[in-house]
C-alpha cells in the first residue's frame, strides 16, 4: 500500500512487452554460439533487465513526494510615485517578513516599473544573511524604466520563477496606480496556480501637491468658431493658483488666479477663437505655492482650424439678432428670400448649411424639398428650420421631404380630439372649367386629400356635406383606415348639378356638430356661387357655442358674403383664383383648425445634454411655440410644459437636422434675443449641423492615467440607414471595417484593433507610455480597400506615474481578494503554511531510460568481447571496488593448449557429423577420420604432468592453426 501510495504509473499499455521475456529465454537456450555457460545467463540476465527498465520507462512512472517548503517571492514597486522614504519603508517590511520564514523556506525579490526584474534570485532562507539597509540598497540600486507602473508583468515574472513542489506566495508592494497592462486578469491566472497574492498598499506619498488631470480641446474647430479650454485640476489640499495658457509657445492673455479645493475641479471658463487656418498648441501651466511634483502642471493639447462655414439663410425678412450673431462668430451667410432658391444640387452644395426662418411649405416647390432631402441625406449637410406661425405643421410641411428631413413629425401626439365638418358646393356652376379641369372634380380631390390626410387620427370626427338644392352628407368617426376609405369613395361619387343651397348645409353642419363631444369643431364652407339666407346671425350662434367657420371662395361666389361668415365664425377666409391650387388651400386650411400654434408665456425645460447647450444649464422664457411630436432615434434636449419639443436634433443619412419650434424674432422670443448667451446658443447650433471633415465618422481620443481610449462613431449612408429599418444587414461585397495605427512620440508604431461594442460605434485602447505626442491614423476599408484615412492627435504631457495623488486601494483589494491572497498583512501573515503540504510527482522514465542504455552496452560488450580468467582478474584489480577482500581470486594461470585442442576438437567432430548427416547422398563427401582417443590420452597425460610444457609436433600446430582459422571464418569464436 505505502508503494502504491509512493509511486504512480501514467501508462498499463507497455506491460504487453513482458512477453517476450520467454522468448528471450528460448532463443538463448536454443543458440549456436559457443560460451561458457555463465555468459549465455549473465547475457540472458541483461536482455531481461533492458526490456524491464525500458518497460518501466514508457510506463512513465512518476514518484510522488511531499514539500511544506515555502516559495515567497517580495514584488516591490520603484516607479516615480514611490519615493525614497517610502522604498525604505519596504525594505523593513520585507526583512522583518523574511524573519518569520523558515530555514527551510525559499524567498525572492523582483522589482518592477514599466517592466520586472528579478533582484535576488529564489533561494532557501538560510543562504541569504541580509539586513533592512541591505534589502533597502538593493531597491535603490535597481534599474528599470520608472515613468510607469506595469504590476502585471511583475505578476507575470513572479508565476515564471516558482518551483512546482512548493507553496506559492506572492507579496506585492505598490500604491496601484498601473498605467500599463491590467493586473486583473493575472491575479485569476495565479489563483488558478495556487498562487496566492499578498497586497501590501504604499500609502499616499504626497502632503502638498496640485496636478492637471485632463485638459479638453476640440480636436477640429471652424474659423472663428468660439470654443473653451477644460481642465480638471486635482490638488491635494486647499490653496490658491495661477494658471497660464500658451498658444504656440505665446502666452494667451494675463495669467487667472484660482482658489483650489482639496479634489477634483473642473476650470472652463477659459474661452478660445481662432481665426486662420492652421494646427495650433496649447500648453496650459498651473503653478501653486506649495507643490511637490512640477512635472504634472503641465499639459498640453493639439486642435485644428478649418475654413469659415457657409451657412445658406432663407426668410422673407432679415432676422437682425441673428444677422449679429453669424457676424460675430465668423459665420459666412447668405441671405435670400424663398424665391431665390437655387434649383439644383450644384448650385446649393456649396453651402454647409441651410436655414428655413418661419418659411411656409407653399413658399417652397416639391422639387426645390426634395433637393434640400438629397442635399442632407446624400451630400452630408446640415438643415435648421426655425418656427414661427408659417412653420413646420402651420405652414404646411405635412407629408413632405421637409418632413422626413426634420427630427419631428408635423402633428403632436397628444393632440385635442377634433370635429370637422366640409361644405362642398355641387351646384351647376362647379360643373364648369377651370385651367383645363373641372371645378368639381378639383373640388372632390381636395376633399379626399383632406380625409386622407395624417392631420385627421383615430377618434376624430369628420363629415362632408354636399349641397345644390338639396343636401346629402356623411360623417365618420374615425376608428381606422378603412373608415377613411368609405367616406373617400362616397365624395368621389358626388356630381354637379343644381341650385345652390348653403344656408340649410350650415344648418345640417351645426346640427351635427352640436351631437358630438371634441375640443375644437370647425366647419370649412367650399362654394363658388351666391346663395339665399340669414347667414351672419347663424354663424354667430355657431360660434357662440365654441365652433369655428372657415370660408373658400372661388368662381363667381359671393366674396364679401363669404368673409362676414368667416369674421362672425372667428375662422378664416380664402379668396382662390387658381381652382387648381384648393387641395393645398384646404388641406393647410385644415392643419391650422388644429390650433398647432400654441401662444403664451413658458419656461422651457432641458431634459438632456447635447453638444448645443455645452456651457448652457438653463434657458430663458419663450412667448410660444409650433406643437410637433419628437421622431423615433431623434433627441429633444428642450422641451415645452406639454413635452413638445422645442429644440430636437437627429442624424438623417450622412447629414444632421435641427428643429427650433419656437422663433428667433421679438414675437415669441424677446427673452432670448436678450439673453447673454443667445450667440452662444445659435453658434454652437450651426456648428453641431456642419458636415462632419471629409469622413462620414468622427473620432474621439482620451488619455485616463497612462492608457488611451479611442472611439469612432460612423454615420449611416441612405443605403444602409435603409438597409437597417428593413433589417437588412451589409452584404459581404460591400462590407465597411476600420483599423489604425498608431505612432509613439519615438517613431515607433503599434497595430490599433478597433472592435465593434454598438451598432456604428468602435472602439479601442493603448498604453501611453511615452512623454510626448501620438499620432493616431484611421483607416476606412470597404471590402479590404482602403477608401479614407483620418488623423487625430494625443499629447501625453508627463509620466502618469505623476497623474494620481491617492493610492487605487480597490484595484489592490481585488488583486488579493481574486487570488485568495490577503491584504496588508503581517509580518507574520506572510510567512504562514497554509493548507496541506504540496505533492510532486517526478517522472522516472529518463532514470530507467539511461539504465537501459548502459546495460544494453554492457551486454554488447559480454557477448563480443572475449576475456580470460587472467584477463578478468587483472582487470577487476584495476577497478577500486568497495569490499574487494570479500571477492574471491581468479585463476591467473593459462590452460594448457592441449586442453584448448581437445575442445576445439570436440567441437569440430560434433559440427562435422552434422553436416556429414546432411550430405550423405552427395557425390563428393568427404570423410574425415578422428582419433579422439590419442588427443584424450593427452589431456590425461597433461594432468598428470601439469608442470610440464605439453610437446606439440609440427603437423598438430598445423592442424590446430587451420581450425583456429575456419573458427574465425565462422564467426564462432
Amino acid at each position: 500500500m505505502k508503494i502504491t501510495k509512493m509511486f504512480r504509473i501514467i501508462n498499463y499499455w507497455p506491460f504487453i512487452f513482458f512477453i517476450l521475456i520467454p522468448y528471450l529465454i528460448y532463443v538463448s537456450r536454443k543458440s549456436f554460439i559457443d560460451a561458457a555457460p555463465w555468459r549465455k545467463n549473465l547475457t540472458l540476465g541483461i536482455r531481461i533487465l533492458v526490456l524491464l527498465f525500458m518497460v518501466l520507462a514508457l510506463t512513465d512512472l512518476k514518484w510522488r513526494r511531499q514539500s511544506e517548503t515555502l516559495a515567497v517571492i517580495f514584488a516591490v514597486d520603484v516607479s516615480d510615485s514611490i519615493s525614497a522614504s517610502q522604498r525604505e519603508e519596504v525594505a523593513q517590511q520585507i526583512n522583518d517578513a523574511v524573519k518569520n520564514l523558515r530555514d527551510s523556506d525559499k524567498f525572492s525579490i523582483i522589482t518592477f516599473a514599466a517592466n520586472a526584474s528579478v533582484l535576488i534570485p529564489l533561494q532557501p532562507k538560510l543562504l541569504v544573511k541580509a539586513s533592512a539597509a541591505d534589502f533597502a540598497q538593493l531597491l535603490f540600486d535597481s534599474v528599470s524604466d520608472t515613468q510607469y507602473t506595469n504590476i502585471a508583468s511583475a505578476i507575470r515574472l513572479a508565476l515564471s520563477i516558482f518551483p512546482q513542489a512548493n507553496q506559492k506566495r506572492i507579496v506585492l508592494f505598490s500604491d496601484g496606480n498601473q498605467n500599463v497592462e491590467d493586473a486583473r486578469q493575472l491575479a485569476k491566472v495565479a489563483k488558478a496556480n495556487d498562487v496566492e497574492i499578498d497586497v501590501i498598499p504604499i500609502s499616499s506619498r504626497i502632503g502638498a501637491e496640485v496636478l492637471v488631470a485632463k485638459l479638453q480641446i476640440p480636436a477640429q474647430v471652424r474659423v472663428g468658431e468660439p470654443f473653451n479650454l477644460r481642465m480638471v485640476i486635482e490638488s491635494a489640499l486647499k490653496t490658491s493658483s495661477t494658471i497660464q495658457i500658451y498658444q504656440n509657445g505665446q502666452l494667451v492673455g494675463e495669467p487667472k488666479g484660482y482658489e483650489l479645493t482639496a479634489g477634483k475641479q473642473l476650470l472652463d471658463d477659459f474661452p478660445q477663437r481662432l481665426n486662420s487656418e492652421g494646427t495650433y498648441e496649447y500648453k496650459v501651466v498651473v503653478t501653486t505655492e506649495k507643490d511637490t511634483i512640477k512635472e504634472n502642471n503641465t499639459a498640453y493639447g493639439l486642435v485644428t482650424v478649418r475654413g469659415k462655414p457657409k451657412v445658406l439663410y432663407v426668410g422673407f425678412n432679415p432676422n437682425v439678432a441673428m444677422q449679429t450673431v453669424f457676424t460675430q462668430n465668423s459665420i459666412d451667410v447668405t441671405w435670400i428670400d424663398p424665391k431665390q432658391m437655387p434649383n439644383t444640387l450644384t448650385d446649393l452644395q456649396s453651402y454647409d448649411a441651410v436655414i428655413f426662418d418661419n418659411v411656409p411649405a407653399e413658399s417652397i416647390s416639391e422639387d426645390e424639398m426634395k433637393l434640400i432631402e438629397s442635399y442632407v441625406r446624400d451630400l452630408g449637410k446640415g438643415f435648421i428650420m426655425i418656427g414661427g406661425e408659417n412653420s413646420f405643421g402651420s405652414g404646411g410641411y405635412f407629408d413632405t421631404p421637409i418632413e422626413r428631413v426634420l427630427p419631428v413629425e408635423m402633428s403632436p401626439q397628444k393632440k385635442q380630439s377634433l370635429a370637422l365638418m366640409l361644405l362642398l358646393d355641387k351646384s351647376g356652376s362647379m360643373a364648369n372649367f377651370s385651367g383645363g379641369a373641372q371645378k368639381m372634380a378639383i373640388a372632390v380631390k381636395a376633399t379626399k386629400s383632406v380625409i386622407e390626410a395624417k392631420t385627421l387620427k383615430k377618434k376624430d370626427i369628420i363629415g362632408v356635406i354636399a349641397f345644390d338644392a338639396q343636401t346629402q352628407y356623411r360623417v365618420v368617426q374615425i376608428t381606422d383606415a378603412e373608415d377613411k376609405e368609405k367616406l373617400s369613395d362616397w365624395v368621389s361619387t358626388l356630381r354637379a348639378g343644381g341650385g345652390t343651397k348653403m344656408y340649410k348645409a350650415l344648418q345640417q353642419a351645426y346640427e351635427e356638430l352640436k351631437k358630438v363631444k371634441a375640443k375644437q369643431k370647425h366647419i370649412i364652407v367650399l362654394s363658388d356661387g351666391k346663395s339665399e339666407g340669414d347667414f351672419i346671425p347663424l354663424a354667430k350662434r355657431i360660434a357662440a357655442d365654441k365652433i369655428t367657420i372657415s370660408t373658400i371662395a372661388t368662381g363667381d361666389a359671393d366674396r364679401e358674403l363669404m368673409a362676414e361668415i368667416a369674421k362672425a365664425g372667428k375662422g378664416r377666409y380664402k379668396d382662390v383664383i387658381d381652382v387648381s391650387q384648393l387641395p393645398k388651400i384646404l388641406l393647410k386650411e385644415v392643419r391650422q383648425t388644429q390650433e398647432l400654434m400654441i401662444e403664451g408665456d413658458f419656461q422651457p425645460r432641458l431634459v438632456g445634454a447635447h453638444e448645443i447647450l455645452k456651457g448652457i444649464t438653463n434657458v430663458p422664457t419663450l412667448k410660444g411655440y409650433i406643437a410637433t411630436s419628437e421622431k423615433q432615434q431623434a433627441e429633444s434636449p428642450i422641451v415645452s410644459p406639454e413635452e413638445h419639443p422645442i429644440l430636437a436634433v437627429w442624424r438623417y443619412g450622412l447629414g444632421r437636422s435641427m428643429a427650433f419650434t419656437s422663433d428667433a424674432k421679438p414675437r415669441w422670443a424677446v427673452d432670448w434675443i436678450k439673453w447673454n448667451k443667445f450667440g452662444k446658443f445659435w453658434t454652437q447650433a450651426v456648428n453641431w449641423i456642419l458636415p462632419a471633415p471629409a469622413e462620414d465618422y468622427d473620432v474621439t481620443v482620451s488619455l485616463t492615467q497612462g492608457r488611451a481610449s479611442v472611439t469612432l462613431e460612423t454615420f449611416d449612408s441612405p443605403r444602409e440607414m435603409f438597409a437597417i429599418l428593413r433589417g437588412e444587414s451589409e452584404t459581404k461585397q460591400n462590407q465597411i471595417e476600420f483599423n489604425g495605427r498608431v505612432t509613439a512620440p519615438d517613431a515607433t508604431g503599434q497595430i490599433l484593433d478597433l472592435h465593434q461594442t454598438a451598432p456604428n460605434r468602435y472602439e479601442a485602447a493603448f498604453d501611453v507610455n511615452q512623454i510626448g505626442a501620438y499620432l493616431i491614423n484611421i483607416n476606412k476599408l470597404r471590402n479590404g480597400k482602403t477608401v479614407s484615412q483620418q488623423s487625430i492627435s494625443l499629447v501625453s504631457p508627463y509620466s502618469p506615474e505623476f497623474s494620481a495623488i491617492n493610492p487605487d486601494i480597490n484595484l489592490l483589494k481585488r488583486l488579493a481578494d481574486d487570488s485568495n491572497g490577503i491584504f496588508n498583512p503581517t509580518a507574520k501573515q506572510i510567512g504562514r503554511h497554509s493548507g496541506a503540504p504540496t505533492e510532486i510527482f517526478k517522472s522516472l522514465w529518463g532514470l530507467f531510460a539511461l539504465c537501459a542504455a548502459l546495460l544494453f552496452v554492457f551486454e554488447l560488450i559480454i557477448r563480443r568481447l572475449q576475456l580470460s580468467k587472467s584477463q578478468l582478474a587483472d582487470l577487476l584489480e584495476k577497478i577500486p571496488l568497495i569490499g574487494r577482500r570479500f571477492i574471491p581470486a581468479i585463476y591467473k594461470g593459462e590452460i594448457p593448449a592441449i586442453e584448448r585442442l581437445a575442445r576445439l576438437h570436440q567441437r569440430k567432430v560434433a559440427v562435422f557429423s552434422t553436416w556429414h548427416s546432411l550430405s550423405s547422398q552427395s557425390e563428393h563427401s568427404v570423410e574425415m577420420k578422428v582419433e579422439p582417443d590419442a588427443i584424450t590420452q593427452q589431456v590425461v597425460e597433461s594432468k598428470d604432468t601439469a608442470k610440464v610444457e605439453p610437446e606439440i609436433s609440427e603437423s598438430d600446430t598445423s592442424f590446430t592453426e587451420r581450425l583456429l582459422e575456419a573458427k574465425k571464418r565462422a564467426n564462432v569464436i
